[in-house]
């Protein structure tokens, strides 16, 4: 019997490796699978986006976003006009970082929840919006993102409640406490 339940248990080891082999490193890190219905394809594309109408930095109407990082020298708001969730999968928004000094950056991005990466649209100047360059996804885990995009990622936009859901996600993103709302929201 011993010897049977060891064989066993090899081959449970030997199909779960298998699984990993196989499957893609990262995975759903979110559980789309079961959340609002979106499965993200093996070959997955990404949707044609157009660019929101320029944010004014003056309005009331900005959600400004508690992150609750010590020494983040900005303030975000995001623009609630431009939130859009993407028959893809993506979160678009305007997010704005302003320093105490007043001065504000201006980006037009996008998270991908199901891969834990953020992808950088546009840039914001005196002239409104101009597309990025070096545009193209890349992994908030890390050291290279900054440090808000986690905030996002983990409290905020993920896991994301589907199309046309984007009352959620604002709602969400006014909460005084990211830590204390609760996912899965039904509306």
């Amino acid at each position: 019997m011993i010897r049977t339940m060891g064989m066993a248990g090899l081959l449970v080891l030997a199909a779960a490796r298998l699984a990993l082999a196989a499957g893609d490193p990262v995975g759903d890190l979110y559980g789309e699978e079961g959340s609002a219905g979106f499965v993200e394809p093996k070959a997955w594309q990404e949707q044609t986006f157009h660019l929101p109408p320029y944010p004014d930095l003056e309005s009331r109407e900005l959600i400004e976003v508690d992150l609750a990082l010590n020494h983040f020298p900005f303030s975000l708001f995001i623009d609630p006009a431009s939130l859009a969730i993407g028959e893809d999968g993506v979160v678009r928004y305007t997010a704005i970082l302003s320093s105490r000094s007043g001065a504000a950056n201006v980006f037009y991005e996008g998270v991908r929840c199901s891969r834990g990466q953020y992808r950088r649209y546009a840039y914001g100047g005196a002239d409104g919006f101009r597309m990025a360059g070096n545009s193209r996804w890349r992994y908030i885990r890390g050291s290279g993102a900054e440090p808000y995009l986690q905030v996002l990622l983990d409290h905020f936009l993920c896991p994301s409640p589907g199309p046309g859901r984007e009352r959620v996600l604002l709602r969400r993103l006014r909460q005084p406490n990211p830590d204390n709302f609760m996912y899965g929201e039904e509306e």
